[in-house]
């Protein structure tokens, strides 16, 4: 028996919508925190789980209770199972002589998370995620000796 010549484009869509192309791989959850080395939290900032092997970085927003909850391809998914060198990134506003009032990073008493955090060459903080239901990651930073 021959199929009918419309027939076999049909049955290539079907395979492609059931799912035989690429799968991504299992990302497992991770939440956690940065505090500096006083135990106040680091109120402003990105986190990145940079991989030490190839794969995908993933990121979480601080927030200003100084938490994290990571996201590599949908929101808050986590992270693959790896070890990670991890990166604190800024962007924070200065004052200005026309802006009286403090950004909000001043306001609350937090300060600026040092430079070495901020580049994968020079950040000393590393963590591993494993393939468990959740893994909790405490970040602890030292300030510069100009900022105590």
């Amino acid at each position: 028996m021959i199929a009918p010549r419309n027939s076999i484009p049909a049955a290539a869509l079907t395979l492609l919508m059931l799912g035989c192309g690429p799968q991504r791989p299992a990302v497992y959850p991770v939440a956690g925190a940065v505090k500096f080395s006083d135990g106040q939290p680091v109120r402003l900032g990105l986190v990145e789980f940079i991989p030490t092997a190839v794969g995908p970085t993933a990121r979480g927003q601080l927030t200003s209770a100084g938490e994290f909850t990571l996201r590599t391809f949908a929101s808050t998914d986590g992270a693959l199972p790896g070890s990670y060198r991890v990166v604190i990134t800024q962007a924070v506003p200065i004052p200005t002589e026309r802006v009286k009032t403090p950004p909000d990073h001043l306001a609350h008493g937090s300060t600026i998370v040092p430079r070495r955090y901020a580049a994968i060459e020079s950040t000393p903080l590393t963590a591993t995620v494993e393939a468990k239901e959740i893994n909790r990651v405490e970040l602890v930073i030292e300030r510069s000796p100009d900022e105590k």
